[in-house]
């Protein structure tokens, strides 16, 4: 195991080597509001979570990535690059081995604790938050400024605010549509109407009916969901399993609240905050526009 001297030593040393004649000094706010100062274009960049590979990918900045978390997975090209973090927790020697000259770090998902360890390093822990779908545009832009490719990073996020103004068209006078988004289900368990998922529902012409719920995520009781009487169920649904999804919520009471209004979403997609959540988003409001045609004729 390294020690912490020679961890932070191999940072120094990236750094030098890493300074490429030409580069300039840019200025980066992340979502905690603060400023960074690194000289760019970044050439090494690591990211600890796979939304964030994801989005750097999407800003044409494949090529700068040093590292990535375990669960990386899109696009293909993500998966052979080296892990440096699972779960949360970033380990501090590959980072040191992938010398690189920026991190991308998730807000909600890399704890505070690991933030500050790798910030005493010596590298800008650039971190990022995903709770509105316009956020993923605007993260591609920065994943694209920082690595130098702002002109692809720009296709790419106008691209993306397009298809979201699509989906965000008015709907028309027909009812709201209520809904009940599953992200687990043994305990049940939901989110409230600060996750992302429950812009999506917004953007769809819907709502969350756990919306004014305090936590983030949390478990529900069956009496709970009743009282609530969502209109439309999105299940949790691996891809082959969705029988299963379906058979959970075949009984009789629960046969009477959604009275079949009821689909299944891949939760690796559901959870995605990059540029393939808006596609589910896409996906989900055909079936919440099917599901209020369907209260407006009934």
């Amino acid at each position: 195991m390294l020690s912490a001297a020679l961890v932070v030593a191999l940072f120094l040393v990236g750094g030098v080597a890493n300074a490429a004649p030409g580069s300039v000094e840019m200025r980066l706010t992340d979502d905690r509001g603060r400023t960074h100062v690194i000289q760019g274009p970044a050439r090494r960049i690591v990211t600890l979570s796979p939304h964030l590979s994801e989005i750097v990918f999407a800003a044409g900045a494949g090529g700068a990535l040093a590292g990535v978390s375990s669960a990386s997975d899109f696009p293909e090209a993500a998966r052979r690059l080296p892990v440096v973090a699972s779960h949360g927790r970033a380990d501090r020697e590959r980072i040191a081995l992938a010398q690189p000259d920026a991190i991308l770090a998730w807000l909600t998902g890399t704890p505070v604790r690991e933030v500050e360890r790798l910030e005493r390093l010596g590298v800008p822990v650039i971190v990022t938050e995903v709770r509105r779908l316009p956020d993923i545009p605007r993260l591609v832009r920065l994943a694209g400024r920082l690595a130098g490719t702002p002109d692809s990073a720009e296709r790419e996020a106008a691209s993306l605010e397009e298809q979201i103004s699509e989906l965000a068209r008015p709907r028309g006078s027909g009812p709201s549509v209520s809904a009940f988004v599953e992200i687990w289900h043994r305990p049940l368990m939901t989110v409230n109407g600060e996750h992302l998922i429950s812009d999506v529902l917004r953007t769809c012409g819907a709502r969350n009916v756990f919306a004014a719920a305090r936590s983030l995520t949390f478990s529900v009781s069956r009496e709970q969901l009743l009282k609530a009487r969502p209109q439309a169920i999105v299940m949790n649904a691996m891809p082959g399993e969705e029988g299963a999804a379906h058979a959970r919520w075949s009984h009789p009471v629960l046969r009477t609240l959604h009275q079949g209004r009821l689909f299944a979403i891949d939760p690796r997609l559901m959870h995605s905050q990059g540029p393939r959540l808006i596609a589910v988003a896409r996906a989900l409001c055909a079936e919440l526009d099917r599901v209020r045609a369907s209260l407006r004729s009934g």
